[in-house]
């Protein structure tokens, strides 16, 4: 009757349920080693402190998956397959044509641009087309769009405005409710051909500027997934609004942006999602016709990452 309950029980949030007991088990190994470290350490020994980092590092290591390495010919039907890269398209020809299909699991794309010139609206075009797209099986993409500034009511008058443009029929984002447009923006809404796919495929998030890290960010893309919710993109709308991830109070906010976009590319690898982030340009990005990497606010590291 055991067996036929285990059985019979949902897998739903084995990942989540595996990664607490993984921390749990863990800690528990880390109190045990501060134990005997304290132990060791207490009689003043110095010759101890070789035995204190290897106990140490020991209690850090246990539970930690060793990659061993691969060869050459490993997987060889997976590495030659079509399929190594699945891209998730912006909707933007040349964009899609140099990215060879588009942004791809896995990867991060970085959007430089100065101040005002459209990274919401662009952003929101990106999820709005991954999440309705005919690939994928035709189904589209699973998007999470995610928004410091912008009201979530802003970003959905965003996305409505670029389904009137889709009808032929464009109508601004701020002009959405006047008298003389608002019949046609819902008839054009209630024939969207694309209504229920964005409805299904698209979750838009706010949360407080300067109060979310990137490792708070992954770890709410963990919990939707648990939920039901496994996104396939995200957008995080824009790297500025960050709290910054850092490791000791000394460091730079140069080295913290670093170690923040380091995190963010890590979080795509770790969880297999293709994420757009835009990033402030500086002030001399400001009338350039083309904004290079030079132009990025802030570390240069973010550029190289």
């Amino acid at each position: 009757s055991i067996l036929k309950k285990i059985r019979n029980t949902s897998d739903e949030g084995e990942e989540y349920v595996k990664d607490l007991a993984t921390r749990f088990f863990r800690q528990q190994n880390i109190i045990k080693a501060a134990n005997k470290i304290l132990r060791m350490a207490g009689d003043g020994n110095i010759e101890n402190y070789n035995q204190i980092v290897d106990t140490l590092n020991d209690a850090l290591n246990q539970g930690m998956h060793e990659e061993t390495g691969s060869g050459v010919f490993d997987a060889l039907d997976e590495t030659l397959s079509e399929e190594y890269r699945t891209t998730i398209p912006t909707g933007i020809d040349k964009i899609d044509e140099t990215l060879e299909g588009g942004l791809a699991k896995g990867e991060l794309g970085v959007i430089i641009g100065p101040t005002s010139f459209g990274k919401t609206s662009l952003t929101t075009a990106i999820a709005a087309n991954a999440a309705t797209c005919d690939a994928n099986n035709g189904n589209g993409f699973k998007v999470l769009q995610i928004v410091f500034e912008d009201r979530l009511k802003q970003i959905r008058r965003k996305h409505l405005a670029r389904i009137t443009a889709l009808n032929h029929t464009p109508v601004e984002a701020k002009d959405l409710s006047k008298p003389q447009y608002i019949q046609t923006v819902r008839d054009t809404i209630n024939n969207y051909k694309d209504k229920e796919k964005l409805r299904k495929n698209l979750r838009i998030v706010r949360f407080p500027s300067g109060e979310k890290s990137a490792s708070f960010i992954k770890n709410f893309i963990k919990k939707l997934a648990n939920e039901g919710f496994k996104a396939d993109m995200v957008v995080i709308d824009y790297f500025e609004c960050l709290k910054m991830d850092k490791e000791s109070n000394s460091e730079s906010d140069w080295e913290k942006e670093g170690k923040t976009m380091r995190k963010i590319e890590a979080m795509a690898g770790d969880l297999n999602i293709a994420v757009w982030v835009p990033s402030q340009g500086t002030k001399d990005s400001l009338g350039a016709d083309l904004v290079t990497m030079d132009k990025m606010g802030g570390s240069i590291r973010k550029a190289q990452i």
